[in-house]
C-alpha cells in the first residue's frame, strides 16, 4: 500500500495531506494470508487430469491426479480428505503439503520419488488411496463439504500409459505430444488444453481499505492546485520578509 502525499492550503501554512487514492489504477488490496480447507466451497479446488493406468511403470508406482486452485488465494490444503466411494481414504497431513498457490496447479501421487514413478514432480504423496483402471471414484472433502468429485466408468481412464484432462467438454486422452518423464502421455503439475476460469475477486477484501478511485482530470486538478498555492504562498511569505 501506497500513500501519496498532498500541499493543501491553511491559512497561511501548507499542510501535507496523505491521499486516499492508493495506485488509483491498481487492482485490489488484499489482506488475507491463505484459506484453509475449511473455507473452502464447492469447485475452489478442481480435478483436471488423472494417470490411473501407467506404463513406464507399475499403477502402485505411477499413479497420479492433479487438480488446481481456483480462487485469488493460497489454501493450505492440510486437512483435505481423498477418498473413493469404497474403502479408500487419505487426509492429506498437516506439515507435509505446502501452500497451494492462487491458479496453481497441484499433483497427488502414490509414490514421490521421481527415480521410479515414470518421472514426473509429485507435490504430494498419498497412502491408503488408489486409481482403478476402467471406474473409480475420486472425492475431495472437507468436514462439512465435497469441493470436487470425479466419478469415471469410461476406457479413456484405463488408456495404457496415457493420461485423461479436464478439457470444455468433459474429460478426454490428453494429446500423445505431450509426454513427461520415462515417455507416459500427460502433463503433471501443468496447464492442458483447457484451463479452468480463475476467480479473479478476493471475497476476503474489506470495503474499509477499498483503493479510492479517482478520475484523471481531477487528479491533475488537485495537483495544479496545490503547485498554485505553494507558488501563491511563497510569493506571499516573500513579500512579507
Amino acid at each position: 500500500m501506497r500513500l501519496s502525499a498532498l500541499l493543501l492550503p491553511h491559512g497561511n501554512r501548507f499542510v501535507p495531506t496523505l491521499s486516499a487514492c492508493l495506485l488509483c489504477y491498481s487492482s485490489s488490496y488484499s489482506l488475507s494470508a491463505y484459506l484453509t480447507v475449511d473455507d473452502l466451497s464447492v469447485g475452489d479446488l478442481l480435478i483436471t487430469e488423472v494417470m490411473a493406468n501407467p506404463a513406464a511403470v507399475s499403477d502402485d508406482a505411477g499413479e497420479w491426479f492433479e487438480i488446481i486452485n481456483t480462487t485469488n488465494d493460497e489454501i493450505d490444503l492440510n486437512g483435505l480428505l481423498l477418498r473413493d466411494n469404497g474403502g479408500d481414504k487419505h487426509a492429506v497431513s498437516r506439515g507435509m503439503a505446502p501452500l497451494l498457490a492462487a491458479g496453481a496447479y497441484f499433483t497427488f501421487g502414490r509414490n514421490g520419488n521421481a527415480d521410479s514413478n515414470g518421472g514426473y514432480q509429485t507435490d504430494y504423496t498419498y497412502r491408503a488411496f488408489s486409481l482403478a483402471n476402467n471406474g473409480d471414484e475420486i472425492i475431495l472433502e472437507t468436514a462439512t463439504t465435497i469441493i470436487d468429485s470425479l466419478f469415471y466408468s469410461t476406457s479413456i481412464f484405463g488408456a495404457a500409459g496415457h493420461s485423461a484432462e479436464l478439457t470444455v467438454s468433459g474429460f478426454s486422452l490428453t494429446p500423445s505430444d505431450w509426454t513427461y518423464g520415462s515417455g507416459d502421455i500427460g502433463s503433471p503439475g501443468a496447464a492442458g488444453r483447457y484451463s479452468p476460469i480463475i476467480d479473479t475477486i478476493d471475497s476476503s477484501f474489506d470495503d474499509d481499505y477499498q483503493a479510492v478511485s479517482v478520475a484523471e482530470p481531477a487528479v491533475s486538478l488537485l495537483m495544479l492546485l496545490g503547485v498554485s498555492c505553494l507558488i501563491a504562498g511563497r510569493f506571499k511569505f516573500n513579500g512579507l520578509s
